[in-house]
């Protein structure tokens, strides 16, 4: 994620769901997908958050599985995110709209899936500019 073997501007579309929360540098992993994205092209992205915390930054103590497990929900994530998440995205070259097409779905289907209720699609779109 933080040194993909593309060209820039290589691709229309990028789709990370779940991935970032596992990369230690998550930034330099986002301006990667922005790097090769064709200007206005799209990424499709989906993250554990906090909603209800506006920022959520990795505490650089927490190690061990057990102290991850606790932390951000499980034992190979190095971070969850707060509400500040589509920000994040701007400062690193993104337009970002928030989807929340999966709040409308019915439980069988979030179950069938593994989707969480409460969980939002960031469509983030390079800019033209970057």
């Amino acid at each position: 994620m933080t040194d993909v073997p593309f060209k820039d501007g290589a691709f229309d579309l990028v789709v990370c769901v779940h991935v970032l929360e596992h990369v230690p540098d998550d930034r330099k992993a986002i301006r990667e997908m922005v790097r090769v994205l064709k200007p206005g092209g799209m990424a499709l992205l989906l993250v554990p958050i906090v909603l209800e915390q506006l920022t959520r930054e990795n505490d650089p103590a927490v190690v061990t599985p057990e102290q991850r497990r606790e932390a951000y929900w499980q034992e190979d994530h190095v971070r969850l995110y707060g509400g500040d998440f589509p920000q994040r995205l701007e400062e690193e070259g993104f337009d970002v709209t928030v989807d929340g097409w999966i709040r409308t779905l019915d439980q069988a289907t979030l179950e069938r899936y593994g989707l969480f209720p409460l969980e939002d699609v960031y469509v983030a779109r390079r800019r033209r500019s970057t």
